[in-house]
């Protein structure tokens, strides 16, 4: 992979306020130095790590945010993070400041993470009378905040449900009730649901030499650990399709967590997608 390609993208969208030029609210930072970590392992949604050198003071004031911030109930701030020409985060802030404690080598780090801002709009509670399908009622809730729906083979029946609160905490009771998986993709605009024992909708994806696989998978009490050079398509609940000279390996598996470590503008800088699965619904 050529240094050229290896070019991250910081997007960053303001709640409220805007930069200063014309009531512009939205600012892309290329070819900064900068390291990223995206997390995705089910606990929660996916989350961002990202420090990166070269803002400008004036940007940095603009962009941080504190404790004080959420006390004052202001709207979240939003990254959208492009790496290699490929989205692989978007997200609300949770926190960004500056540290300058290695001057003149300041970094400003931002911790972001998915779902937090369009899944904690003010919707209306959602309620059925008689007998209706989950998938249904999760497509009614996503709809309401603009995202699409994927069901991997959810097929369960809610009776007379009533659902208040946030899209969140509405798809986190419907998906509690049936028992089932869920997340949320702020890139794709996607609510997402599964069986306990099964992967999201799609092809399996193939996981090799050729298409980046680095080294050999390592065997765990819950499935596989491997890495491939980054991967932006793969993503928490998909189905994977691992062929390596270790037989055991070979077959599908569900991703259950990842982690892209990006670093650009940095010599031998990484980037690479690390992978946990699981033998759950694993097949030969």
């Amino acid at each position: 992979m050529s240094f050229e390609k290896r070019k991250v993208s910081l997007t960053f969208q303001l709640g409220a306020g805007d930069f200063g030029a014309a009531g512009q609210d939205t600012i892309t930072l290329d070819g900064l130095r900068c390291s990223v970590n995206v997390v995705h392992d089910g606990i929660q949604f996916a989350r961002a790590d990202v420090q990166v050198w070269g803002m400008s003071l004036d940007l940095m004031n603009k962009l941080t945010v504190t404790q004080k911030f959420f006390f004052e109930q202001r709207p979240y701030n939003s990254l959208r993070i492009s790496a290699g020409g490929a989205v692989c985060f978007s997200g609300g802030i949770m926190e960004a400041w500056a540290d300058g404690r290695q001057q003149p080598d300041v970094m400003f780090h931002v911790s972001a993470a998915s779902g937090l801002v369009d899944l904690s709009q003010t919707i209306p509670p959602t309620s059925y009378n008689g007998a209706v399908d989950a998938g249904t009622v999760v497509l009614q809730i996503a709809s309401q905040i603009g995202y699409g729906f994927e069901n991997g083979g959810v097929n369960a029946t809610l009776n007379t449900p009533y659902k208040p609160g946030s899209p969140k905490s509405q798809i986190e009771a419907i998906c509690r009730d049936v028992d089932c998986n869920w997340t949320v993709d702020d890139v794709a605009k996607v609510v997402a649901i599964w069986p306990k024992n099964g992967a999201r909708a799609g092809e399996a994806i193939p996981i090799n030499v050729e298409t980046g696989l680095v080294g050999y998978p390592a065997f765990t009490q819950g499935g596989l650990q491997f890495s491939t050079l980054y991967r932006p398509d793969i993503d928490y609940g998909r189905l994977v399709r691992v062929t390596t000279p270790f037989s055991a390996a070979n077959g599908q598996w569900t991703v259950r967590a990842l982690a892209h470590r990006l670093e650009s503008n940095v010599p031998n800088g990484q980037w690479f997608t690390d992978i946990e699965t699981s033998y759950l619904d694993s097949q030969a």
